[in-house]
């Protein structure tokens, strides 16, 4: 498939060493009955239809599946047929949406196996999310509005499974980490027996897929509720044929219940129990605070139109603007060098073309020619249709509250920071502001740099969001959570100058090392050796969600010759057929 086609189904193949190793532990017996309701090329189908002849059974009987493409059927039936000596008929490898599909007369399955599709929640709309929601009301799971196909699809598909059947899939890990994957790790630690989940420490098993992800072994359906575990693997190499071994291993983690429901308690689990110890023990210390105890953040203004309210000095001299309307603002966290944008920052960024100037009316006065002129172009007549600017009177007023003391940057190199805003400007909605509470005198540019030390860098890799690419999302309750240390009393003359420094050249190291070793080490007492626990934790955390490599481990397989000749004599079969219709009519 061509990329945007693979996106459009979620449809990221699994490696056969996968799934022949979840094949062969969902798959117990001779005469199951397995189905994989994801079917894509088949590497599922046909690792099920091995297992089940190696165990006595018949693929015949015993192998089922579900296709949403029509040509990916098409050439998955032709692969059973060139694989397998007796393989299922057609009409056990549906065509159809499988949330279309209800129990009953398909199933029930002693086992079921895949990778869901991995469609994320601006994808995944209009008549299939809907269908979708409507299996999670008759379950009783309340999924969020920005659940991805793959967590309702996993739920939907245990209506399938018989008393004390098995699923194995490969999802993303999303499962540990996203809010809207709570609902439904509630729901498997309920209905299963035993759910593990196994985390690879170094290794994504889809390269293309921007985001790491993890094995979702569900044993004994309708015998919960059981107990979630977590498990480690260095990478796909040292994962065990027989899974029985890994789930059964004495050194394996258990989740309390009461961590279902936390993503960042979930994180934590993810880190060796000194360095979760450890980080307990300093969140209860009474120098240690949440940043929401002495910050209260928010996000910035909302335009409902960035290109077109953001406009670059470029811009204002070509459109002839007055200066009257328009307004010092921040568009992007990009665009910020330090931890203290000044006045100079801003009139750099200016020089440098960068959009930073909000069209904004003043309070009073008529609107000048350009404006209108400007107001009523291509772009502006667009613009205003936007829900954003309809819903305003006028259009073209976006709303403003006081400007920010601070500004909170997340996503981008370096991880997440907080800039004191000494240039008194305003910021967009792509970064978040901030204003200390009455009760905090501590100046801002020493609370940014507090927030630098390896302390906070780790709390921020529990409590954020990772995005594709390894990146993190930091919302605004999130951030307010993340912990802070409060200074004792004044720092060293020139300590937070010495930070800012170190950031602007984008030395993220130096800058820790300073701020560890006036924070850490002088405010809270730590050691050297639970400072590098710390570290440890946050540079562990930072791997899986960027999921590094490790150097030699191979990348997902390519299709063997045989897969490769089978695909390509279906597809010409389908051009052929295509052609054929095509001369009739």
């Amino acid at each position: 498939m061509e990329e945007a086609a693979r996106k459009s189904f979620g449809a990221y193949y699994t490696e056969e060493k996968v799934a022949k190793i979840l094949s062969a532990w969902a798959i117990r017996r001779a005469d199951d009955r397995v189905c994989d309701p994801s079917a894509g090329d088949g590497a599922f189908l046909l690792a099920a239809a091995q297992r089940l002849e190696e165990l006595g059974g018949s693929p015949k009987q015993g192998v089922f599946g579900v296709e949403l493409n029509g040509a990916t059927r098409r050439v998955l039936l032709r692969r059973l047929e060139c694989s397998i000596p007796f393989p299922p008929p057609a009409a056990q490898i549906r065509e159809a949406d499988f949330f279309s599909v209800t129990p009953g007369k398909f199933g029930p399955f002693e086992a079921i196996v895949g990778n869901p599709p991995f469609i994320r929640y601006h994808r995944f709309k209009d008549s299939a999310r809907a269908i979708a929601f409507e299996r999670m009301e008759d379950l009783g799971l309340e999924l969020t509005e920005r659940a991805s196909a793959w967590a309702p699809f996993v739920a939907h598909a245990c209506e399938f499974l018989a008393r004390e059947g098995r699923a194995a899939w490969v999802v993303p890990m999303e499962l540990l980490f996203a809010a809207y994957a709570r609902p439904l790790l509630r729901y498997l630690g309920k209905e299963f027996g035993a759910v593990h989940v196994v985390v690879f420490r170094h290794r994504t098993l889809f390269p293309d897929l921007g985001q790491n992800t993890v094995l979702l072994l569900c044993d004994g359906f309708g015998t919960g509720p059981g107990s979630v575990y977590l498990h480690d693997v260095e990478s796909l190499r040292d994962l065990p044929s027989n899974l029985d071994v890994l789930v059964k291993d004495p050194g394996r983690t258990r989740l309390p219940d009461s961590a279902l429901g936390n993503p960042s308690v979930i994180r934590s689990y993810l880190l060796p129990q000194r360095i979760r110890l450890l980080y307990e023990a300093l969140s209860q210390r009474p120098r240690v605070a949440r940043l929401g105890d002495v910050l209260s953040i928010d996000i910035g203004y909302v335009t409902g139109s960035a290109s077109f309210f953001h406009l670059s000095e470029d811009d204002v001299h070509r459109l002839k603007l007055p200066t009257t309307w328009l307004l010092p603002a921040l568009r992007r966290g990009r665009d910020v060098r330090g931890l203290r944008l000044q006045t100079a920052d801003w009139l750099r960024m200016k020089a440098d073309g960068v959009d930073c100037y909000l069209l904004h009316p003043p309070r009073k006065g008529r609107v000048p020619k350009s404006v209108r002129r400007y107001l009523n172009s291509e772009l502006g007549r667009t613009t205003r249709t936007a829900y954003k600017c309809r819903v305003r009177d006028p259009w073209w007023q976006v709303p403003l509250g006081r400007i920010p003391e601070a500004f909170l940057l997340y996503g981008q190199e370096g991880g997440a920071r907080l800039v004191a805003n000494a240039a008194s400007i305003w910021a967009s909605n792509a970064v978040h502001i901030g204003w200390r509470k009455e009760t905090c005198s501590i100046p801002l540019r020493a609370l940014a740099s507090t927030w630098m030390s390896s302390l906070s860098r780790l709390s921020i890799e529990l409590e954020a969001y990772p995005l594709g690419g390894g990146l993190l999302k930091l919302d605004v309750g999130a951030a307010e959570n993340t912990l802070v240390v409060l200074p004792a009393g004044r720092f060293k003359a020139g300590f937070s100058e010495a930070v800012d420094r170190c950031v602007r050249r984008r030395d993220w190291k130096a800058a820790r090392e300073i701020v560890d070793s006036q924070v850490l080490r002088s405010v809270l007492g730590l050691t050297a050796q639970e400072i590098a626990l710390l570290q440890e934790g946050a540079d562990q955390l930072q791997e899986l969600r960027e999921h590094r490599p490790v150097p030699g481990d191979p990348v997902a397989e390519q299709p063997s010759p045989e897969l490769s000749r089978i695909v390509a004599r279906a597809v010409d079969d389908i051009d052929a057929a295509t052609a054929a219709r095509v001369a009739r009519s």
